[in-house]
């Protein structure tokens, strides 16, 4: 289904992989925090943004390459490096002898994620990088898309604080049981909430919740 954002972004892998006759292709995506925490600095924060994960998503390889998928993992140097810089690039790594081409992909001025290419063919990327630019463009609206999809998703399913499941994904789940599955319930009640909200703030009581 082409329509499914995740089957988009494989068949751009794909494409890429294909055309600069590369070992493999994969999509590193940044995992980003739902929002500060609390008890950090503005700059303290800033800095956990910038050293938020960014974890393989997507991955296409080559039929040629006979190896497994849990196998296959960029360098955390050279991930952390296009994290970094954010431009296009070929990085060389000691560890494996290989090369990684990078391109990154950005909305506006936001950083999305990174596409890595490896040991590319010299000569198909001299054909590709004229049209990286617009390639770049399409992937990251791909991405962009199936990022706001996820997070409608958990807006729609789980609460936005605690982040567990709401009534709405329980019911849901709920339909899927079958009569012979087990059901257990957990109660928590946290005491004092109320007064904890007027004498130290919501922020506080959010941070307890």
């Amino acid at each position: 289904n082409l329509k499914n954002p995740d089957v988009q972004l494989y068949r751009f892998l794909e494409c890429l992989g294909i055309e600069t006759n590369s070992q493999y292709a994969a999509l590193y995506e940044l995992k980003k925090s739902t929002e500060n925490d609390l008890h950090l600095s503005a700059k303290e924060n800033e800095q956990r943004s910038k050293d938020e994960d960014v974890t393989r998503t997507h991955l296409w390889i080559s039929q040629s390459n006979h190896v497994d998928n849990y196998k296959v993992q960029v360098p955390d140097e050279i991930v952390k490096k296009a994290r970094f810089e954010q431009d296009v690039a070929l990085y060389d790594s000691p560890l494996d002898q290989a090369k990684y081409f990078a391109i990154p992909l950005e909305v506006g001025d936001e950083y999305l994620g990174t596409i890595f290419l490896k040991d590319p063919k010299q000569e198909s990327l001299n054909v590709l990088i004229p049209a990286l630019k617009t390639i770049a463009s399409l992937v990251s609206s791909a991405l962009s898309h199936r990022i706001m999809h996820s997070e409608i998703s958990m807006i729609s399913n789980r609460d936005t604080l605690t982040e567990l499941k709401n009534r709405n994904s329980l019911l849901s789940d709920m339909n899927t049981l079958g009569v012979t599955d087990n059901i257990g319930v957990i109660y928590l009640n946290v005491n004092g909430l109320k007064q904890i909200n007027s004498k130290l703030g919501m922020k506080t009581g959010d941070t307890i919740l």
